[in-house]
């Protein structure tokens, strides 16, 4: 279990907005493990042994026995768990997603964390996000499975890497979190030859490289992935 991604992505990250913290925790992860074991490890952002991770980006306390939606901010939460998603699904790795995640159940430390399935009450929001981004990995495996990563900036709230395929098939993906306010983020893109065009395949939205660089519009917490056409 990724522990160490999961501090990454959920405290350093998604709790502080302190991305190059993360890509540094990240990079290090990278040069410890092969290449074969990396893209094994099991991926998370929480689990049966922790708070449920909507609950603690949320602004939820693990001092709390048992959370009610009183004890977190559900929406900040729920936007986050999305950005979280979204990375896993396009980070190298197996993604593993702890049951009830997707559908926005929350708990706080062991035991709460371990309360059933939300049946009936599950977040179909929530649930479609996650069912978009699974999609686009399943998808295109020669990238999210398989292929290289970079980062391509680490600052604040922005955190953005790029996925390159080793088949020779070209491919190429850009992975694009932003979790604070809206606002046009600036990528270096050197490794892609001008005019390429980006299709986001959550929101539909298209960028192009020019002049070495690509520029996002990225919403309040929201992320992007993005495929070469």
């Amino acid at each position: 279990m990724n522990y160490k991604l999961s501090f990454a992505l959920g405290d350093l990250f998604l709790g502080r907005g302190d991305a190059k913290a993360a890509d540094d925790e990240l990079k290090v992860l990278r040069q410890n493990y092969p290449k074969e074991a990396l893209y094994d490890l099991m991926n998370i952002v929480d689990s049966h042994d922790t708070v449920r991770a909507i609950y603690k980006f949320g602004g939820g306390k693990d001092t709390v026995a048992q959370a009610t939606r009183k004890d977190f901010d559900y929406a900040l939460g729920k936007a986050r768990m999305k950005l979280a998603a979204t990375f896993l699904m396009g980070y190298p790795g197996m993604p593993t997603v702890y049951y009830g995640d997707e559908a926005g159940q929350y708990g706080s430390s062991d035991p709460d964390c371990r309360r059933t399935y939300p049946w009936g009450h599950e977040d179909q929001d929530l649930i479609a996000h996650y069912q978009k981004v699974i999609s686009v990995r399943n998808s295109h495996k020669a990238l999210f499975a398989h292929g290289d990563v970079n980062t391509l900036k680490a600052e604040g709230d922005i955190y953005a890497f790029a996925r390159t395929a080793v088949d020779g098939s070209g491919q190429a993906a850009v992975v694009a979190l932003n979790r604070g306010a809206a606002k046009a983020v600036e990528l270096p893109a050197g490794q892609f030859a001008d005019g390429t065009v980006f299709t986001d395949q959550i929101s539909g939205a298209q960028a192009t490289v020019s002049g070495g660089k690509l520029t996002l519009t990225l919403g309040e917490n929201q992320s992007m992935m993005l495929l070469n056409a």
